[in-house]
């Protein structure tokens, strides 16, 4: 049963790299318009859409948003969510050959490792957002916010940090125990 959560939260943790990492908003004065609220999203493969609901024409509006992800784009952010993929996948793979009976040993040290791997990310990614960003300067004064998937992936390798390691510790219990003959 342990084997079909880490599964199931593997595949989740794989699937966060598609959602919202991190977000931006700040506020830009433009002639015309005044202050103008433009806010940024960055997916999780580093893909940047701006947002900025405050021009009424759509032309426009579509040109200004064009301009901002453009120059967030030249910053060369970074695309966080291909780690939370590749290890999502490598632990889902481990967690299929663990319901196979075959190196279960393994397969859960396997999960416990990257799944620290995973949470090290994380935490390290939620701890500097902006970093994500590449740090770009022109947006010093900006506010910067984890992201729906920033916060899935942690908690999902928070969770399989911990399904891992209960399933090592039950998997060595049921070594030791004697066996019925």
């Amino acid at each position: 049963m342990i084997g079909v959560a880490i599964f199931a939260v593997a595949l989740c943790l794989a699937l966060t790299s598609f959602a919202e990492w991190g977000r931006l908003s700040y506020a830009a004065s433009d002639g015309g318009y005044g202050s103008l609220k433009v806010s940024a999203t960055l997916s999780g493969f580093g893909g940047v859409s701006v947002d900025v609901p405050g021009i009424k024409d759509s032309t426009e509006r579509g040109f200004v948003e064009h301009r901002e992800a453009s120059a967030l784009e030249a910053e060369g952010p970074n695309a966080p969510g291909v780690a939370a993929l590749a290890l999502g996948l490598l632990m889902a793979g481990s967690a299929w050959l663990f319901l196979q009976n075959r190196h279960r040993l393994r397969a859960m040290i396997v999960i416990v490792v990257a799944a620290a791997t995973s949470l090290i990310n994380g935490l390290w990614r939620m701890v500097d957002v902006r970093g994500m960003f590449n740090d770009p300067a022109d947006w010093s004064t900006a506010h910067y916010s984890a992201g729906f998937g920033l916060v899935a992936a942690t908690v999902a390798a928070f969770a399989l940090m911990g399904l891992g390691i209960t399933a090592v510790v039950l998997e060595r219990r049921s070594d030791s125990s004697p066996r019925a003959e």
